[in-house]
Formats: structure tokens, sequence, C-alpha cells
């Protein structure tokens, strides 16, 4: 399996040039991809968000065989079926929380892990660890602490500015809960087969004693 944790990929200028080098390695025109909704019930937001996605692959002269995506109005058969056919599974950004219980709902996890290639934006890159704490701005910011997929024992935390004081708070409060690697916006992590790498600039908070 190979898999990409996206912090984020630019709303205007797409991939950045470190991420579409790695990118153009092993995904490639003709694949299906699967879009994993982060609010399901917001239908408008995920239909927004495959075009908002795609695009940036599109920009790099990579064309989907067949694009799908999962959110509430897709059946739980047929998300499993669709998942099953595809490549790629992008998780999508946005709340952590909703995409894994809705993963768990639909009995996603197992399908997820069969794929061959899974790619996570923010939200989907943090459900992508073996366990995810964060504080949870959809949710007045309470600290979520829950089990995720297990693709990875990397919790991380995304969009992270190290000179943004409110944000260096919040990690050194999920720090003493559990080691985790900050990524600013353009920095990401790359696994193949168990592989780790982390590309750009990244913070290690480790677990308070």
């Amino acid at each position: 399996m190979i898999n990409y944790l996206f912090s984020q990929i630019d709303k205007e200028k797409g991939f950045s040039d470190i991420q579409k080098e790695y990118i153009l390695k092993n995904i490639k025109s003709d694949m299906n991809i699967v879009f994993i909704s982060s609010v399901p019930d917001n239908h408008e937001r995920t239909d927004s968000q495959v075009v908002r996605y795609t695009k940036p692959f599109n920009d790099i002269g990579i064309i989907f065989k067949n694009t799908n995506f999962i959110d509430s109005r897709i059946s739980k058969a047929e998300a499993k079926n669709i998942i099953k056919k595809s490549d790629i599974v992008f998780l999508m950004g946005g709340s952590p929380e909703l995409q894994m219980k809705f993963i768990n709902e639909y009995e996603l996890s197992d399908s997820i892990k069969l794929a061959s290639i899974v790619i996570g934006v923010s939200a989907g890159s943090m459900n992508q660890g073996s366990r995810v704490i964060y504080k949870d701005d959809f949710d007045n910011f309470k600290i979520k602490d829950y089990e995720g997929l297990k693709l990875t024992n990397i919790n991380i935390f995304p969009h992270y500015d190290p000179n943004n004081s409110d944000c260096v708070k919040e990690v050194e409060e999920i720090s003493k809960i559990h080691s985790i690697v900050c990524l600013p916006n353009e920095s990401f992590i790359y696994i193949e087969n168990g592989n780790e790498e982390l590309i750009g600039e990244h913070y290690l908070f480790d677990k308070a004693e």
C-alpha cells in the first residue's frame, strides 16, 4: 500500500513541486478514484470538494478513468463496491470525527485497507493514524480521542504554524496525551510498504512525561 498524508493541497496553486514529484511516481491517468466525504450529510460540500480535489490532478496531466464519491447518498453496499473497484481512496478534509464515524457506520475500514493507494488531506490524513487526538472546531474545541484506520502509527496535526501561539498551545496540550507530528501546509508524509518519509518542514512533539 502507498499512503499520502497531506496537510493541505493549495486551493489556487494545486500541488507544490515536491508534492507533484511524489504524486507522479505512482498515480497515473486511467486509474479509478473514490472520494470519501468528511461531512457526509452535507452533499453540496461533497460535490464542491470532489471538484476542488480533482482539479490539481488534472492540472498535472492526470485524468482519472472513473471518479466517484461516497457520502450519505450512497448505500453501504454500494460504497463497498465502489471502493473495491477503485485504485485510489481519497479521504477528504473537514471533520475528522464525522468522517471516521461515517467510515465505521458504513463498515468501510477493511475495504479501505485493501486499496492500492490511500490519500488523505487534513482530516483524512489524521484518520489514517492508529489514534486520532485533536481539538475539534466543529464541536466547541473539545478534545477528541478515538481509534483511526490504523494505516500508520503517526498522529498528525495539519496546518501547523509555529508562529501562531494558539496553535502551539493546542499541540502542547495534545502532546500530553500522545506524541504528534505537526505539518505546515505544504508538508506531507509519504508511506510506501510501511517505509515512512516526512517531506518538508515538520515538528515532532513527544508525549510529555
